[in-house]
């Protein structure tokens, strides 16, 4: 008897949650969120199985008869509208689990994502990295500017000159691309390998702990 009343329960619970979404429209439509309750960015807010998460989660755990425990913290709704991404819809024939790199490919690719010039944060313009590529790539080989000097020059990450000369990263901004040989990486001030002075001090360490030095003896002592 108490299984019947919690299976009661649960259905009159998820009763009250499909009622907060206007699903008038049929399958092939968004089903918009109608609750006051929602997350920044218009993600719909709703507390389930214990936990506060986003209406479409729900949504979509029960269309396929599961629970939130089902669905890995690591994944994230995609929501897949035919017109584009709606984060109000919880119509569970458009979303899909996924992983939050596969949800930011899907903003890419509607261009809700502002690059280059057009992003707050661009501290070098696309006429600077097209000028720093036109530089880099039109210069002899051998001869090329290290990496280093350039992240400095612009204010970046070595690394990422490297992805800008790769093409990797800031396409919009045009100019040549390509491969970097493999010696481009060396071409910077940074030690690395056994050369670094973290990697001789863990291999030292490693060797007293074996007990193949013993400890205060320095390397070719």
């Amino acid at each position: 008897m108490s299984g019947d009343l919690k299976e009661l329960a649960r259905k009159a619970l998820e009763a009250e949650f499909w009622r907060k979404i206007d699903r008038s429209g049929g399958d092939a439509v968004c089903w918009p969120w109608m609750a006051a309750s929602r997350h920044d960015f218009g993600y719909g807010s709703v507390y389930w199985e214990g936990r506060h998460t986003q209406a479409a989660r729900v949504a979509y755990i029960l269309h396929h008869g599961l629970t939130l425990a089902c669905v890995g913290g690591d994944l994230v709704v995609r929501h897949l509208c035919p017109g584009g991404s709606n984060p109000g819809c919880c119509n569970p024939h458009h979303l899909k689990m996924g992983t939050q790199k596969q949800n930011m490919h899907d903003r890419l690719a509607e261009g809700k994502y502002d690059r280059g010039d057009d992003h707050f944060a661009t501290k070098v313009s696309n006429r600077e990295v097209r000028a720093l590529r036109e530089e880099y790539w039109n210069a002899p080989h051998g001869k090329r500017p290290k990496l280093e000097v350039l992240a400095q020059r612009h204010g970046v990450y070595w690394g990422t000159i490297h992805r800008w000369l790769r093409g990797a990263g800031r396409q919009e901004a045009g100019g040549p691309t390509g491969e970097l040989e493999p010696e481009a990486e060396a071409r910077t001030n940074h030690a690395r390998g056994e050369a670094h002075c973290m990697v001789k001090m863990g291999l030292l360490q490693g060797w007293v702990t074996a007990g193949f030095m013993q400890p205060g003896l320095r390397l070719g002592s």
